[in-house]
């Protein structure tokens, strides 16, 4: 008599076989799906980070900053060629970089890519130098403080919230002096 497997031995074989290709399939696709909102969280982040270096190298090489408004700053490039004006539009930041004789904008942009990042509320302040203090740098040095508040990220996932602060003293801010002539 030849020994062999039963129909019913096969099936519970491929039933269980089944399940387990079932579970694997699940947690394979489980981890996808984490992964590509991790990913899209990722580049969320970076942008930020790219548009917060972007504007953190522009200013720190300013001249002769003027706050437009609480929204608002302009301020001469390195060689009072160009002036820079950054400003808060339709839950975005404008870069927008003017000829200085005639206002004209040569060239204007978002800072932050709109599918990544929402900026829901950006705030400038700039404090004012201390005359009264004993230390030079102290008398002579406006630091313009950027606050970003109420930032969404968009993923995949939905909307997360960031805030934060980025405070940036140019390298003139120790100077008393105005290099470009508004």
């Amino acid at each position: 008599m030849k020994k062999g497997f039963t129909l019913l031995e096969i099936s519970i074989v491929i039933l269980i076989f089944s399940l387990i290709m079932v579970a694997l399939a699940s947690i394979y696709t489980s981890l996808m799906r984490a992964l590509i909102i991790a990913d899209h969280l990722q580049a969320s982040l970076e942008n930020v980070r790219y548009a917060s270096e972007k504007i953190f190298r522009i200013v720190k090489y300013g001249w002769d900053f003027s706050i437009n408004s609480p929204n608002s700053i302009s301020f001469y490039d390195r060689s009072c060629d160009s002036i820079f004006e950054i400003k808060f539009q339709n839950e975005n930041l404008i870069l927008e970089k003017k000829d200085p004789n005639s206002g004209n904008v040569l060239e204007s942009g978002e800072l932050f890519d709109p599918s990544l990042v929402r900026l829901k509320r950006f705030e400038i302040i700039r404090d004012l130098p201390n005359t009264n203090e004993t230390f030079f740098y102290f008398q002579y040095a406006p630091k313009i403080i950027v606050f970003f508040y109420d930032f969404e990220l968009i993923t995949k996932a939905g909307t997360s919230s960031l805030a934060f602060e980025q405070a940036i003293a140019p390298l003139n801010s120790v100077m008393n002096i105005s290099l470009c002539q508004r």
